[in-house]
This record gives structure tokens, C-alpha cells and sequence, in this order.
């Protein structure tokens, strides 16, 4: 296994240059490898773009590349032992005419993949999740840190941006939309406890959280657009892992003669193998149970183009059991939940002729949730079903891209997204001393997007992209409209203005059209089902100030109206504050006629990761309101006015090639929104009753955490190794998280979110 590096301690890059908007292959770029500011070695790319450093030592390295005609682009790398590493870059074209250029690099890092997206996007980097303090390895946790973005509580990663329900968001891969990619997920829902996701199968991605562009429907707040990196083609790799989201192995290496690749990584639940040796987490064996797999197969051909198979899966269950009686309380519950995701998919992409492009996905995603709750009473050795709950999905689609470099100032994009949803939904719950269905229904339906987008340069430094989307649900029978815009304007060299509109919509959660209430007016009747998509309209202005790379400045401005929300007739329930908790809330004769507001303020200072260290600062000061039928205006379940983030690291250079790395993120924001509870009326019918009148109207006092972790990384002549203390909350901060009220003691209860909390990894490439 170790034979395939040298015993000197030595690494390669090596990677593929493309035009970024058709991916077509570019030979002939110049690429310099610079080491402490001198240039040590150079070379060009071939015909088919690709590029080679090899008998590296381990340490951080600058790539330089230059081609007649394109943008320069300068990209830090930090190269480890047991590793190469795999580049795909992507030039821009230069607008200006050769009299007219200026030689000046990229001074954007973390400018988003997709070229069609000018503002409120960034690029994801799986280096910023394995550095960030307190991520846990999770992408969805390191998204929380950026701008205009905030997680529900410190239980989940759901992604709420710019006071919008975490549902609003997209999830997608490899082209293909995908169902929640968590473990223990719920339908409609985008989050979960522990991400299934794993950043050592993840390649560069786009994070997007306003007026994004056209390719992008079926959301409301934002997008994460994911790609999968490709396994080494020359070497095998391996990869050993352990932490937080579980006991991981990884390989990757060549198939074919052509380049060929591939990449397999699979993870158990760390917490369920400590528990089959015996240890005792002090929870009465409720453990949490999971696992998952990620693939990705790369098969570029010399003239057929470039074939890929790619997958995610993972299953999850967790049992809670009975306490043992006493003599406040011989009744107790047993309680079982879970959940299942499998994504298949396959993708060509080929260059046709006249600089046309195609990208062609087509996938199938599997999704189920399931939970069941008993009554066990011990006086009579008896149980009893109180809740039951299965809901599956899957879903068949089919993705198609074309893009035409129509010359140098004019791109276009075109394409469609078409599914099949075959659906099984089950949900009963104990009423009138039996089970009672509030869904059950099978069945096809199916939903179609167009698209369709262009971008013009106008001059070097005013470039805008437009498109319209549009949005098709065979359930309801509707067809929604949707135009986008982005204009972005460099007015003085490295200060730009950006504007961004979007109209967006989103169809309700399957479970939501279905949903019948027993105890209601309508009992046997689906008063949901003809429900309409919810709507969106962003307004964005920007200015953003690249100084000497690799320092940003971005403040942006928002307005986003929100239309046609599901609301009760009778309450103040709104489908906006749906989507953070496990599974969602419904009430039955639902009617698009809610409305709501999101408008703040996102301020960015940012030093990329460079010369050792890094720096990020990020506030957000925003209001999120929502109206009901009855047209008055509250709080939604997100708004909790302001978020500040700041994130700091540097390396350290120890003896020889080892190093240790120290990251800290202060987050300061807003408490939880709660709706209070009337003790009087609790006390007198000894259950919880919530002054819904009033909901969202309190909130708790300032959530503060202050995250610390400290990694040693040891460069050995074949391997490396990489050890780290990841400790989340490290003054124990009590956040509150939601009120309760206490039967036996009669009061109402604060349950707080999690303290204290050290985790332990270790990473070993070979």
C-alpha cells in the first residue's frame, strides 16, 4: 500500500486548465510553481490542458497561470505527505484588446465556480471546513459563519439565510437536485444532526444565498451546488479518519488507459462502535446508529467526451427506551426514529462543435423518514401506538445543460430539469383511543423547469448575466414564471457594484398536500392538496472592495418580499417558520394568501488562508417578519436580528516538515425566537398551552459560543498524519433553546442547547 510514494517524503500537482464557461480544455497556458516568492519550476499544459509538478516536498506553494488572451489566475496549494494534489481550473477570457491589458490575477479566491452568479455567492472550499473551529467537519456547520447566514441551534445544521426558513434551500450535486443530505432527516426539511456528507469526497462548490441564477429553482433563501473531486489517476490513495461524524476509510485511484478515476469513501457511527465495546454514554442505550457511502467513478474518453458515475447513501435509527418506573411516573415511551438516503447518478459532459457544450445528469434519489412512538405503562406491563410515521420518496430526473460561447462578450445557457416523483406516505397518530391517519397516500407526480440564461460583458468591467426560469408542478396543475438578473460593475480597479433581482418559488413539501387532521372540520378530506408554490422576490445591491490579494471587503444590502405562503384561516400558523425542528408542522385548509419580509444588511472582511493564516469578520443585522390571514404582522421563528462571526487561524512550523495549526470562532448572535406559554391555563389543565396569538413574541437572551481547536500535522516520508481537539463552547455558555412546561412541579422549564463540548479526530492519508 505504501509503495506508491517515495521514500523522500515528496508529492505531486497536478490538475486540468479549462475555459471556465464551456470547460473547454486549454493547452499552452504557462504555469509557474512559486516557492517563498521565487519561481522554482515551470511548465505548460498539453492538448488536453492538463499540467504535472512532480517530486514535490510537503509545504505551500503559489500556482501561477498565464494564457494569451485570458485572466491570470494565482492559487495558494499546501501539499501534504501520502497525498497529490488534483487541480481543476477554470480561466476567464480577457474582454479587453491586447492594447488595453492589464496583467492583474484574480484577487478572489473564493469567487463561485458557476459564472453565471455576480453576487451574494462564494465559493466553498472543503479546506475552509476541515480549518474552521467548531465546524465538525460538516459543511453545513462551516456555512453558518459566513454572512447572512445563521444555524436553528446547536442540536442541527440547518442553514437559515437571511431570516428564511432553512427549507428554502437547494441542495444539489453533480448537477442532479438531491433530497436532505443529513442523517436522521425529515421530509421538507434541508437539515439534520449529523451531515451525510463528507468533505473528503468534496471538490470546490458554490454556496449562493440571494437572486441566484436562472439554472436554479424549487427554492426560496439559496443554493448549495456541490461538486465531487476526481481520485488521483496516477496513484492509490488511502485515507483513515475518525471523529465526530464517524470511523472513516477512503481509497481512490486510476482505472483505464485514458485517466480514468475513482473515489470510494465510508463512515460508521463513531458513538455506535464505542457502544458495542461496552461504554456507557449515560443514555440508557439510545444511541445514534448510521452510516453512509460516497463514490465518485471519472471516465474521460479522447473523443466521446467525459462519463461519470457518482453516488451518496447513508441510513440512520435511533431507539429510545422506556425509563423504569417510579412513584411520580409509572408511564413512559418508547420511541424510535430514523431516516434512509441512497443518489444514484450519472453524468456526460461533451465539447460540440461552434463552441457548443453539453452536460447531460440523470439520477435517481431515494429518500424515507420513519418514527414510531409507543405508551408504556407499568403498572399493567402494557403498550400502547401513539404516533406512527412513514414517508418515502423517490424521485427519477433527469438533468440537461447546453452552453454556447457565442464569442468573447456573449455567453448562453439553456437547459431543463424533468422528474418523476413516485411517492408513499403514511402518518397516523392516537386519537379517540386509536389510531387515526393524518396521511396516507401513494401515488406519481411529476415537475419540470426550464431555463434559460445570458451573459454579456458590455466592457471589461460591466458584465451582467440575465435569465428566466420557469416552474412546473403536475400535483397542482401550476406554472410559475420566474426572472433573474445579476449586474456587476468594477467602476475603479478592484471596487465593484452589484446588483441582483430574482423572482423565485417553491412547491410545498409532499407530506403538506397530503395532511388531513382527525380531530378537524375536514377529517376525511385533503384540504392541502391543491396548494400553490410560495414565492419570492430579491432585491440585492452590493459593494465589494478586493484589496491586495488576499484581503475582501463585501457589504451587501437586501430586500426580499415573500408572497403566497401557506397560512391557516383560523390561527397564526404560517408555512415560513416551518423547517428546523424534525419533521413539519401542518394544519389542515391551508391558504396562499400569507405574506412575509426579509431585509438586512451582510458586512464580509476577509483574509483568504495565505503565508500561514487566515481571518474572517462577518455581521449581519436583519428583520424577519411574516403576516397571517388575519393580516397581523409577527415575528418569524428566525428572526433573531443580528449574527457577528470571527474567525481566526495560523500554522505554525515545527521541526522538520510538522507544523500545528490553532483556530478559534466567536460567534455572537440574537436568541432564539419562542412563543410564550399562558401558566395559568397550563397549570390548570397540566399540559403546555402556548399563547399562539402572540407567536415568535419573546426571545431569549444573546446566543454566545466561543470554539477553539488545535491540530498537530506530522509529514512523514510516506504518509501524514493529522491530529486534532476540536473544542466547541469552551466557556460552557447555557443558550437558551425553547421553554417546556413541568406537570409534576407545575412551572415552566428552560431547556438549554449544548455546553461543553470537546471532540477528538485524527486523519491519516497514505
Amino acid at each position: 500500500i505504501l509503495s506508491g510514494k517515495s521514500i523522500c517524503a515528496q508529492t505531486n500537482i497536478q490538475g486540468s486548465i479549462t475555459e471556465a464557461h464551456t470547460e473547454k480544455p486549454l493547452a499552452f497556458v504557462a504555469i509557474s510553481l512559486v516557492k517563498d516568492g521565487d519561481g522554482i519550476l515551470h511548465t505548460i499544459s498539453d492538448s488536453s490542458g492538463h499540467f504535472k509538478f512532480d517530486g514535490l516536498a510537503p509545504g505551500t506553494y503559489s500556482l501561477h497561470f498565464q494564457h494569451i488572451g485570458f485572466l491570470p489566475e494565482v492559487i495558494e496549494v499546501t501539499l501534504i505527505s501520502g497525498k497529490d494534489e488534483i487541480m481543476a481550473i477554470k480561466m476567464k477570457e480577457s474582454i479587453a484588446t491586447l492594447s488595453e491589458v492589464v496583467v492583474k490575477p484574480n484577487q478572489n479566491p473564493n469567487q463561485p465556480d458557476n459564472q453565471m452568479v455576480l453576487i451574494s455567492g462564494r465559493g466553498f472550499n472543503p479546506d475552509d471546513t476541515r480549518r474552521f473551529a467548531g465546524s465538525l467537519n460538516d459543511p453545513s456547520r462551516m456555512a453558518t459563519s459566513l454572512a447572512g447566514v445563521s444555524s436553528a441551534n446547536d442540536f442541527r445544521n440547518d442553514i437559515i439565510i437571511r431570516g428564511n426558513s432553512p427549507s428554502g434551500l437547494l441542495w444539489r450535486i453533480e448537477g442532479l437536485d438531491i433530497p436532505n443530505p443529513n442523517h436522521f432527516a425529515s421530509m421538507g426539511n434541508t437539515g439534520g444532526p449529523v451531515s451525510l456528507l463528507n468533505i473528503n469526497v468534496l471538490s470546490k462548490s458554490d454556496f449562493i444565498i440571494g437572486a441566484f441564477p436562472s439554472e436554479y429553482g424549487n427554492a426560496l433563501s439559496g443554493v448549495f451546488d456541490l461538486s465531487l473531486r476526481d481520485g488521483n489517476n496516477e496513484d492509490r490513495e488511502h485515507t483513515f479518519q475518525v471523529g465526530f461524524n464517524g470511523l472513516e476509510l477512503g481509497m481512490e485511484g486510476p482505472i483505464g488507459k485514458n485517466g480514468g478515476s475513482y473515489l470510494a469513501n465510508y463512515r460508521y457511527s463513531t458513538v455506535e462502535l464505542l457502544g458495542m465495546l461496552g461504554i456507557d454514554f449515560g443514555t440508557d442505550g439510545a444511541i445514534p446508529k448510521y452510516q453512509d457511502i460516497s463514490f465518485n467513478v471519472n471516465l474521460p474518453t479522447k473523443k466521446a467526451g467525459t462519463f461519470k458515475l457518482f453516488g451518496i447513501g447513508g441510513t440512520s435509527q435511533i431507539n429510545f427506551k422506556a425509563d423504569p418506573p417510579d412513584s411520580l411516573s409509572p408511564i413512559g415511551s418508547d420511541i424510535s426514529s430514523g431516516s434512509n438516503i441512497a443518489v444514484l447518478g450519472f453524468n456526460h459532459k461533451i465539447l460540440l462543435q461552434n463552441d457548443w457544450a453539453s452536460s447531460i445528469s440523470l439520477g435517481v434519489a431515494y429518500s424515507d423518514q420513519f418514527s414510531r412512538i409507543d405508551s408504556v405503562n407499568w403498572s399493567f406491563n402494557s403498550q400502547a401506538p401513539i404516533f406512527r410515521e412513514k414517508l418515502s420518496e423517490v424521485r427519477t430526473s433527469l438533468h440537461w445543460t447546453l452552453n454556447k460561447k457565442i464569442n468573447h462578450r456573449n455567453y448562453f445557457r439553456t437547459g431543463l430539469v424533468a422528474s418523476n416523483i413516485h411517492f408513499n406516505l403514511s402518518d397516523s397518530i392516537r386519537y379517540q383511543n386509536s389510531l387515526m391517519d393524518r396521511i396516507n397516500s401513494r401515488g406519481n407526480t411529476h415537475q419540470v423547469q426550464l431555463h434559460t440564461q445570458w451573459k454579456h460583458y458590455f466592457t471589461e468591467n460591466l458584465v451582467a448575466s440575465f435569465g428566466l426560469h420557469s416552474l412546473f408542478f403536475a400535483l397542482n396543475k401550476q406554472v410559475n414564471i420566474e426572472p433573474r438578473a445579476n449586474i456587476s460593475w468594477e467602476f475603479y480597479s478592484g471596487h465593484f457594484l452589484k446588483f441582483g433581482y430574482g423572482r423565485h418559488s417553491q412547491r410545498q413539501p409532499l407530506n403538506l398536500h397530503f395532511y388531513q387532521d382527525p380531530a378537524g372540520l375536514f377529517p376525511n378530506e385533503l384540504t392541502n392538496r391543491n396548494l400553490g408554490f410560495s414565492k419570492s422576490d430579491h432585491y440585492i445591491v452590493a459593494y465589494e472592495f478586493q484589496m491586495d490579494k488576499p484581503w475582501r471587503f463585501v457589504l451587501e444590502a437586501y430586500y426580499q418580499n415573500l408572497f403566497s405562503i401557506p397560512v391557516s384561516r383560523t390561527s397564526s400558523y404560517s408555512a415560513i417558520n416551518a423547517g428546523a425542528e424534525f419533521g413539519i408542522s401542518a394544519e389542515e385548509s391551508l391558504i396562499n394568501k400569507g405574506q412575509g419580509r426579509n431585509v438586512g444588511i451582510d458586512l464580509s472582511v476577509e483574509r483568504s488562508f495565505k503565508d500561514g493564516y487566515y481571518f474572517l469578520s462577518t455581521t449581519s443585522v436583519f428583520d424577519s417578519k411574516y403576516q397571517d390571514f388575519a393580516d397581523s404582522w409577527h415575528n418569524t421563528a428566525f428572526n433573531t436580528n443580528f449574527q457577528s462571526n470571527l474567525l481566526l487561524g495560523k500554522q505554525f512550523k515545527l521541526k522538520g516538515r510538522d507544523l500545528i495549526a490553532i483556530d478559534v470562532q466567536h460567534t455572537w448572535a440574537g436568541g432564539r425566537r419562542y412563543t410564550p406559554i399562558d401558566l395559568e391555563l397550563s397549570q390548570a389543565t397540566g399540559e403546555a398551552v402556548f399563547e399562539n396569538h402572540t407567536p415568535f413574541s419573546k426571545q431569549f437572551r444573546s446566543y454566545y459560543r466561543l470554539d477553539l481547536k488545535v491540530t498537530y500535522r506530522s509529514n512523514g516520508k510516506k504518509a501524514m498524519q493529522e491530529w486534532a481537539v476540536d473544542l466547541r463552547n469552551i466557556t460552557n455558555r447555557k443558550n437558551a433553546f425553547t421553554q417546556q412546561f413541568d406537570s409534576i412541579e407545575n412551572r415552566i422549564t428552560t431547556i438549554y442547547q449544548i455546553g461543553f463540548f470537546p471532540t477528538i479526530f485524527y486523519r491519516l492519508y497514505f
